[in-house]
């Protein structure tokens, strides 16, 4: 077991040998939590917790390379650029002269501070999808330079396949904040919406491009299904929230409990399969792809997300009542689905693992 003393090591050894910008971009979270804990601004928690968390993973994976027993050269190796720890700290620096507008008194630019409360979202929002992409960028770098198999498809390069699904898992990211935060007044759910239509466009996209291409990657075939997942689980705790919160006004818990419950069968199927796959599953080389029960089930996934979508976002009650009625069949036929794809999953790895 890794100690404390050793994460602490990798940690500072890290911070010392990555770029000015990139040192200027980790202090500056430091900063925006003071910050932002003396304000007490609670809606940007979210937001800032998967920011710092981004961050001090990366530099958690340079730290683990200049100290493991495989690095090889005698200097520090970096997988990252400034492009993005520049967006990202530059954007961190605008929020912050943004909040301070916002927090003047009242007769101080009044009409101004209510019109940069989306700006600074927005301002956050792309800080988020930053960090999130960079993370990923050097993590995947890494894995390439310490096994060539992660990037064969790409010659080394991450591709652009990889890229669609390292976009659709920051974009996922921010969408839950966007359902309950309501940033944007109004317009919050249409906006959110739009970023779900997109992310679930992109899930079919990438595999698309990468057999067209013939790039397909060793990493890409976790990546994929990863990026399923953070579309799924965050977004269904916003929507398991916004229901409870229709209930205190409506009086029924009906729709929140018969949600949650099915939607617990269903993230109890994904944890043990990793856990089953994490300990014997990995002895397969190539992994193995998707089955038809997978399929179909992403299918209801992403179709009870959109029903879910229109059901709080369109106005009209019998839409929103259909779309409800819509949302509960295709949770319940998810649930089902993740039970039989347990047993289909597992007689395939079986498989698999006698082959090898």
């Amino acid at each position: 077991m890794m100690s404390l003393r050793n994460l602490w090591r990798y940690f500072v050894s890290s911070l010392k040998r990555a770029t000015k910008m990139e040192q200027a971009n980790f202090f500056c979270n430091i900063a925006c939590i003071a910050f932002y804990s003396m304000v007490g601004c609670r809606g940007a928690w979210y937001l800032l917790a998967i920011i710092i968390a981004a961050d001090t993973f990366r530099l958690f994976v340079r730290g683990a390379w200049y100290y493991a027993p495989f690095h090889e050269t005698a200097h520090y190796w970096n997988p990252s650029k400034d492009d993005l720890a520049i967006v990202a700290a530059g954007a961190k620096f605008l929020s912050l002269i943004v909040l301070v507008i916002a927090k003047l008194p009242e007769f101080v630019f009044k009409d101004l501070a209510e019109q940069l409360q989306g700006l600074r979202s927005i301002l956050w929002y792309i800080i988020a999808i930053a960090a999130v992409t960079e993370m990923f960028r050097c993590l995947l770098y890494t894995m390439h330079k310490y096994n060539e198999d992660w990037l064969h498809g790409t010659e080394g390069e991450i591709g652009l396949p990889n890229w669609i699904s390292i976009l659709r898992i920051s974009i996922s990211i921010i969408m839950p904040h966007i359902y309950v935060a309501q940033p944007f007044g109004a317009k919050s759910n249409y906006i959110a919406t739009g970023i779900m239509i997109i992310a679930i466009s992109t899930d079919a996209i990438d595999g698309l491009i990468a057999r067209a291409t013939h790039s397909i990657t060793k990493v890409g075939k976790y990546l994929d299904p990863l990026g399923d997942k953070v579309i799924f689980f965050p977004n269904a705790v916003a929507f398991i929230w916004l229901l409870y919160q229709s209930s205190i006004m409506t009086g029924s818990k009906v729709m929140m409990i018969i949600t949650t419950v099915f939607i617990t069968i269903t993230v109890v199927r994904d944890i043990l399969f990793f856990v089953w796959f994490f300990k014997r599953g990995r002895k397969i080389p190539d992994g193995i792809g998707a089955s038809l029960v997978d399929k179909v089930r992403m299918g209801c996934i992403c179709a009870w997300l959109l029903a879910m979508t229109i059901s709080i976002t369109v106005p009209d009650p019998s839409i929103s009542l259909q779309m409800t009625v819509l949302s509960i069949i295709l949770i319940i036929a998810t649930a089902l689905l993740s039970a039989v794809s347990v047993y289909v999953d597992y007689r395939r790895l079986e498989t698999a693992l006698k082959k090898t």
